[in-house]
């Protein structure tokens, strides 16, 4: 097969994949972040920028104050972005903020021009959205806050087990015909928001996949030392490193300099040593183990 068919072939799968699972905004790689309908490498390159220079993203909305994602790129990508953060330290971050402005912090001052881009960047909320966890489109949010009155459930409780079982019961009285009449949208619509609230905050349709061998005696960072080899999961790849899931809580980090000419993709199984630990930042350092 020609070597650019078989790029277009595997770009094409891994894209499709990407978009179904849908990609963390705060933690998504370059490489991941553009493969993300609506956006490109340039797109994907400012999103990490902004991160750098701003911090977390609180809500989706704010993907929008991205220099280069207009309204039609946020339409696109919205649905398939995740706002993975604590809601609770987000949220003391957004009162912060808000009452440093009221005492007096100082502002940049506004610059002629551009009236529209900071009215544009002015209207978007700071407000945490636990709905930006799921794959609820935001076009969608207000049918789905609708349906979570008709229920009788609280937004907060999403993902939660009291929440689910609530949703479960209602569904039994009640097609998804009946409400998307009721609610006004198709019934696609519906099914994709009932299937939403029907799944745990943890919810990875890729756990059923094999899965590595975490060893039962490391429980936590506690647990690990300096030459301690774990088996783990590839979580993440960026242009300095990769972080895997190595069944502690925390993630490690193998900088490029230790992968040891191993090309590691994001699923991959690998075995790993620990070379360095920063107990107090919860910093863990690895390098590839060859047996």
């Amino acid at each position: 097969m020609p070597e650019n068919q078989l790029k277009l072939s595997l770009d094409s799968v891994v894209e499709e994949c990407v978009s179904f699972v849908g990609v963390d905004v705060n933690t998504g790689s370059e490489s991941l972040l553009r493969r993300i309908a609506g956006l490109n490498s340039t797109r994907a390159k400012k999103i990490i920028e902004w991160r750098e220079s701003n911090g977390l993203f609180v809500n989706r909305g704010q993907v929008k104050c991205v220099k280069g994602i207009g309204d039609k790129s946020y339409e696109q990508c919205a649905g398939f972005i995740r706002v993975i953060a604590s809601l609770e330290g987000q949220t003391e971050k957004c009162k912060e903020e808000s009452e440093e402005t009221k005492t007096g912090r100082k502002r940049k001052k506004p610059t002629t021009g551009g009236g529209k881009a900071k009215k544009k960047k002015d209207s978007i909320s700071l407000e945490p959205n636990i709905l930006d966890t799921t794959w609820i489109h935001p076009e969608s949010y207000c049918a789905a806050e609708s349906l979570m009155n008709m229920i009788g459930v609280k937004k907060e409780n999403l993902g939660q087990e009291v929440f689910i079982r609530e949703v479960q019961n209602y569904m039994k009285t009640k097609t998804t015909e009946e409400l998307a009449a009721t609610l006004a949208v198709g019934e696609p619509t519906v099914d994709l928001i009932v299937k939403a609230f029907l799944k745990p905050h943890s919810y990875d349709y890729r756990e059923g996949f094999e899965k590595p061998l975490f060893r039962k005696e490391i429980q936590d960072i506690n647990s690990l030392k300096n030459g301690t080899i774990l088996t783990g999961k590839i979580t993440n790849v960026t242009h300095f490193g990769a972080f895997v899931d190595i069944g502690v809580g925390q993630n490690g980090l193998i900088h490029v300099s230790k992968m040891k000419n191993t090309k590691l993709n994001l699923g991959d199984k690998v075995s790993v040593k620990v070379i360095s630990l920063e107990l107090s930042k919860k910093r863990i350092g690895l390098e590839i183990h060859c047996t």
